[in-house]
């Protein structure tokens, strides 16, 4: 399986942090967010190729890897404009196209159940060509909201809205089928960056929605930052600590 990691954007809620540092580059104990990505799929072992899309900074991103080896193949796409989400998976349609594929922003920290999240994906419902990962929001406005039916497929999203009605929110990290394809591919690549607001409502009524056992923490603005990065840093040593005695399994 190949999947798509969305690493170009500015990461304006993050400055001045960001000002000097792409938000995929931001460390998250000790290690940058993109670096925690590539072991995390790496250690899935479900993913062979990892594309990475590239646009601010890109130039600090190609400096990473100039002295980080990658535990998995990776493809560096460069985007002189951005194309936005859905332009961008129409960019490298003809790379993912050939099977089921991830698609997941790379300025969000997820400890993933991989297995749990993938049989989630195989059992959906059979219209339906995605899956969204989701979780509970503390702060709901700062995110975007799902609304969902009775068999969970995603009728509605309020993308950073005051008061919306829920706190379930999109975790930005997706399971496609190719036919995902069939959708986007009606919009219309070059008059407009096919922004998530564009995306999200062409894929209304075919993209489920699940919440499985992960830690999902979106990087918001930048006076959390530090608070956050201390949860994650914890985080991360009590799971080495169940890793060694045996309670938990990548």
């Amino acid at each position: 399986m190949k999947a798509l990691l969305l690493a170009a954007g500015f990461g304006t809620r993050l400055l001045p942090l960001t000002s000097t540092t792409p938000k995929c580059l931001v460390s998250i104990g000790g290690k940058p967010l993109l670096q925690h990505w590539l072991e995390s799929l790496a250690a899935s072992r479900q993913f062979e190729k990892v594309i990475i899309n590239t646009h601010y900074l890109a130039e600090k991103v190609g400096q990473f890897f100039a002295s980080y080896t990658p535990p998995i193949d990776i493809d560096l796409s460069y985007e002189c404009k951005l194309l936005g989400p859905g332009g961008t998976l129409l960019r490298h349609r003809d790379k993912l196209a050939s099977g089921d594929f991830l698609v997941a922003h790379a300025d969000n920290f997820s400890l993933i159940n991989w297995p749990e999240f993938l049989d989630a994906y195989n059992s959906r419902l059979e219209h339906c060509v995605g899956l969204m990962m989701t979780f509970e929001a503390d702060d709901p406005s700062s995110c975007g909201i799902v609304q969902t039916d009775a068999q969970g497929v995603v009728t509605f999203m309020h993308e950073k809205v005051q008061n919306p009605p829920g706190r379930l929110a999109n975790a930005a990290t997706f399971l496609f089928s190719p036919r995902v394809f069939e959708i986007i591919g009606k919009l219309e690549l070059g008059r407009f960056l096919i922004s998530a607001k564009i995306l999200f409502p062409a894929c209304m009524g075919a993209l489920l929605r699940t919440r499985i056992r992960t830690t999902t923490e979106i990087l918001a603005r930048w006076r959390r930052y530090r608070r956050l990065e201390k949860i994650m840093a914890a985080c991360l040593e009590l799971r080495r600590g169940m890793r060694r005695d045996g309670r938990i399994s990548e």
